[in-house]
């Protein structure tokens, strides 16, 4: 009995250990056929005689790619007036081609003119003082030297005088504002150009700030 249980014990002992052998036996090709051992194989040299040859060289080939964009003009200008007037005459339409001041937007200018006009009435009128106030300086000062008024009085008719010189300059600043604001009712092209949009009509109310032509410059020189 204790014959058979001691075999029985080293058979369950050599029997994973034969298993292991076995399995490094198959892993290491033991039981494969045609395995072909390690080393060297010779190759023969063929000639290259009567065949074909390219010589290889570095080309660089264009690549295409495809983009979605916009054009987009280098000098687009928004035109829009400088002063509130009615507009006369839009002589120009979208995609009409300009030249370097050429009209495009007239104006009313009747109330500037009227203005202007009201500016230069204003302008004689205080000339006229003046050259009143220089008078009575002139003989105002030869009383004072003589000593026949005081200094009080004297020092009033050089004081008009001072007043009416600067009312004078005053008009004259009105009269040159009112000139500047009469050149403001035509819009010429300030480049050579084209016209893109246009959103006013002969009859509307041109405002400051309010957009009347949009317009691209073919030339870098803008006024």
């Amino acid at each position: 009995m204790s014959s058979l249980r001691f075999v029985s014990k080293s058979f369950r002992v050599l029997l994973p250990v034969a298993l292991i052998g076995l399995m490094v036996l198959w892993l290491s090709g033991v039981f494969k056929k045609d395995v072909i051992s390690g080393g060297k194989i010779e190759v023969k040299e063929r000639s290259t005689e009567g065949i074909p040859s390219v010589e290889v060289r570095l080309t660089r080939l264009p690549v295409t790619i495809e983009a979605v964009g916009a054009i987009q003009a280098r000098c687009m200008m928004e035109i829009s007036p400088k002063v509130s007037a009615h507009i006369v005459s839009i002589p120009v339409r979208a995609g009409q081609q300009v030249k370097r001041g050429d009209l495009l937007v007239r104006c009313d200018e009747r109330d500037l003119k009227a203005r202007l006009m009201q500016a230069r009435e204003t302008l004689r009128r205080s000339e006229a003082e003046r050259e009143l106030a220089a008078s009575d300086h002139r003989r105002d000062r030869g009383l004072f030297e003589k000593a026949v008024i005081p200094r009080a009085e004297f020092d009033k008719t050089d004081a008009r005088l001072k007043t009416a010189a600067a009312e004078v300059e005053r008009a004259k600043e009105a009269v040159r504002e009112a000139e500047v604001t009469l050149g403001y009712t035509e819009i010429r092209s300030p480049a050579d150009g084209a016209v893109i949009d246009r959103f006013a009509e002969p009859g509307d109310l041109a405002m400051p700030g309010k957009t009347l032509l949009t317009y691209i410059s073919h030339s870098s020189r803008i006024f």
